[in-house]
Parts: structure tokens; sequence; C-alpha cells
């Protein structure tokens, strides 16, 4: 399993972004707190490295996301329709009650013609 983190100036425990790779091949991203756009930019870089050229399988874990950035967002948006042909699957996890990151994850989706599979828990997202 490989681990990469994106710095996070205001904390010393947890960083905001962070990826790894699971042995299943599966590449996990988990966002904590506000995530600024440059150290999105940087994870997103990093994804890009990380990812087959075909048939890549990612897992967005959004429990403990703070906020909703439209900044963020369109960077999300631009990365996946650049990548969308290497993509193989998108599960976000975000807690049944966070309702406007589940509606913004599914028009994500929508936006960019990928179907993002909804989780509220990380073993959902192993089936």
């Amino acid at each position: 399993m490989t681990t990469t983190s994106t710095p996070n100036p205001t904390s010393t425990t947890e960083q905001p972004c962070s990826l790894r790779t699971l042995h299943s091949g599966a590449i996990v991203l988990k966002f904590v707190g506000p995530t600024p756009p440059d150290a999105f930019t940087q994870i997103l870089k990093e994804l890009d490295a990380a990812m087959p050229v075909s048939g890549a399988r990612l897992v967005w874990d959004l429990r403990l996301l703070v906020g909703h950035n439209p900044e963020v967002r369109r960077l999300i948006i631009d990365f996946l329709s650049k990548h969308r042909k290497r993509i193989f699957s998108i599960d976000v996890i975000v807690p049944d009650s966070n309702a406007i990151v589940r509606m913004v994850s599914a028009t994500v989706g929508l936006a960019v013609g990928i179907k993002i599979n909804l989780a509220s828990r990380f073993e959902e997202t192993l089936q």
C-alpha cells in the first residue's frame, strides 16, 4: 500500500488530503476538514501519477470533509472530464447526514458522465 499526503499548514495532526493505493489496486483519496484549492491541486497531480492507463477504481472518502468549495468542485469536474477514459468506477463515501455533499457528488457525476456510487461506510465500497 502506497500513501502520500499533502501538507496542511494549519494542522499538525491530520493532512487535508491523502492518497493511498490498496492491495486491490483501488486508489483511496481521503479529505479532512476544509480542503484548500492548492492542496487539492497537488493531490490531483498525485492521483494522475498513481492512476493506471485504464480501469482505475477510485474511492473518495469525504466523511471528514468540512464545507463545500465551488472552486474545488470545478477542479474535480475538470480532472474527471480529462481522465474519464482511465476510470472504471468512483465510490464516494459521505455520511447520509451530509446531504449537500451527497448532492454535489451526484451532480459532478452527471456533469462528467461518470456514475458515482454513494456510500456511507468504507465497507460498502468493497462490494
